[in-house]
């Protein structure tokens, strides 16, 4: 995930990440200690009630698709895990160039 995160760096400023986990209550305090030693810089959610489910009850269960680039207006443009598939991979790079061209670190070694 620290190399995906660090894909992500040169776009910092146009692209915001989010984490929504919804751990079991009898985890809550393992989940807490994990959360902590990865040392994330980007917002995290923990969903101890179940909140996110319940207003979004169009999302499938398959936890593969509980992964979304969403546009300015909040619009789906991907679902998928893009570190479970290269397919999805592909095509979430693919969406973010399009969206918001090419990252720096491309553009200097073109």
């Amino acid at each position: 995930m620290r190399n995906f995160l660090g894909k992500l760096q040169p776009y910092a400023d146009r692209l915001q990440v989010y984490f929504i986990f919804r751990p079991l209550s009898e985890s809550i305090g393992s989940f807490r200690l994990t959360l902590k030693s990865m040392m994330l810089s980007y917002p995290i959610y923990m969903d101890t009630t179940g909140v996110f489910r319940r207003t979004n009850p169009q999302l499938p269960s398959n936890p593969m698709l509980h992964t979304f680039l969403l546009d300015e207006n909040n619009e789906v443009l991907a679902v998928g895990n893009p570190l479970e598939n290269e397919k999805i991979d592909r095509m979430f790079w693919r969406t973010v160039k399009e969206k918001l061209g090419t990252r720096q670190k491309e553009k200097a070694n073109d």
